[in-house]
């Protein structure tokens, strides 16, 4: 391909195209397009956005990204609603096992307090 004169473009083939990959404007595969359609195509696809379209794509990304956020907010407010439930199941697990270690370290304190006792009393009979 050589380049025109001036503009350092290559030179079109032909003036008009088959959009054999569906690449113009959502056109069907094998549709007959000229050359001033794909051109045109063309312009709309790289006009410059208004700063209208801009903030409406800005505002519409924001609210996909704030929905999101609000899902996800969701699901972390069932798990810690779901966490609290087990804790509040378990709890009276953990208080009977609490209270049953309470009970058994008194009664090894009256257990050792019983065989000391018992000590002493041998100890008296040996000698007497």
């Amino acid at each position: 391909g050589s380049a025109k004169a001036g503009g350092g473009r290559a030179a079109a083939p032909a003036a008009a195209s088959w959009a054999s990959d569906g690449g113009f404007g959502g056109l069907a595969d094998g549709a007959y397009v000229s050359r001033q359609q794909q051109e045109q195509l063309m312009a709309e696809r790289l006009r410059p956005l208004d700063d209208q379209e801009v903030d409406l794509a800005i505002m519409t990304e924001r609210n996909v990204h704030i929905e999101k956020v609000t899902e996800n907010v969701s699901v972390l407010n069932e798990l810690f609603k779901d966490m609290a439930a087990l804790v509040g199941e378990q709890q009276e697990t953990v208080d009977m096992v609490e209270s049953n270690l309470e009970s058994a370290a008194e009664k090894t304190a009256t257990g050792v307090a019983h065989l000391e006792a018992a000590i002493e009393h041998q100890k008296a009979c040996a000698i007497s």
